[in-house]
């Protein structure tokens, strides 16, 4: 990355925030939406060079992903969530019961 490719810490902070609101959002649970935003950027920085200059709008790349990976946390078989030391279960519960669903 050049130092024209640079992003302000302060952009990347904010970014970082606005996909942990996603996860959490979505899965009510702080530390499953933490293991959720680091599989997007590890997704992210799995990317070749290529593909990622091919990408034109990457906090939109990274809310998909972090949007998908949590759908999947919260509807998909256990092990496909993302591991955390932090899981407790309850989110799924609270974000069902805001959707009116059984658990």
């Amino acid at each position: 990355m050049g130092q024209s490719e640079a992003v302000p810490i302060d952009e990347l902070w904010e970014e970082r925030r606005f996909l942990l609101d996603v996860a959490h959002g979505m899965l009510g649970d702080p530390g499953v939406a933490e293991s959720v935003v680091d599989e997007a950027y590890h997704r992210w920085y799995g990317l070749s060079d290529t593909r990622r200059r091919q990408v034109t709008v990457p906090r939109s790349w990274l809310a998909k992903t972090v949007g998908g990976t949590a759908w999947t946390a919260s509807n998909g078989p256990a092990g496909a969530r993302p591991a955390t030391r932090h899981r407790t279960g309850h989110g799924r519960r609270r974000w069902r019961r805001r959707l009116g669903g059984s658990y």
